[in-house]
C-alpha cells in the first residue's frame, strides 16, 4: 500500500501521517488507510531517525528508518503530545514501551565500547 508507485512515491499510506514529497504539499498527509508494512520490519532492528510516532519497530520499505518513514497508527486519534517514556508513541506509557527499551538497551553501548577499542594501540 504506497502513496503513489505509478509515479515513484513509494511512501507508506497511514492514517497517522506519510510524507509527501510532492509540490505543492511537500509535507505529511493523513491517508484514509494504513499499510500493513508499518511496524513490520525485524523488531532488533534500529528504528534510525524514523519521527514519532514510529512504533519502536521500523517500517518495511526503501524509507524505514528514514526521516521520511510513514508515522505509526494505533487506531486512535494521532496523539499530539510526545509523553516521556512512550517509545511507540501511543500515548501510554506501558509494558510495551518497556519491552522496546529493554529490546535495545546496549545498542549505543556496544557502539561506543567498539568505537575506543579502535583507538587502543
Amino acid at each position: 500500500m504506497f502513496a503513489d508507485p505509478n509515479n515513484g512515491d513509494y511512501h507508506l499510506k497511514s492514517q497517522a501521517g506519510r510524507y509527501d514529497p510532492n509540490p505543492p504539499a511537500a509535507d505529511w498527509v493523513r491517508d484514509e488507510v494504513t499499510s500493513p508494512c508499518i511496524d513490520a520490519s525485524d523488531p532488533n532492528s534500529s528504528i534510525g531517525q524514523e519521527p514519532f510516532p514510529n512504533g519502536g519497530i521500523v517500517k518495511m520499505g526503501v524509507y524505514g528508518g528514514t526521516a521520511e518513514a510513514s508515522k505509526s497508527y494505533f487506531g486512535e486519534p494521532v496523539c499530539e503530545i510526545i509523553v516521556a517514556g512512550d517509545i511507540n508513541g501511543d500515548c501510554k506509557v506501558d509494558f510495551k514501551d518497556f519491552a522496546i527499551m529493554a529490546l535495545h538497551w546496549l545498542e549505543s553501548v556496544e557502539q561506543v565500547l567498539c568505537a575506543d577499542n579502535q583507538d587502543s594501540p
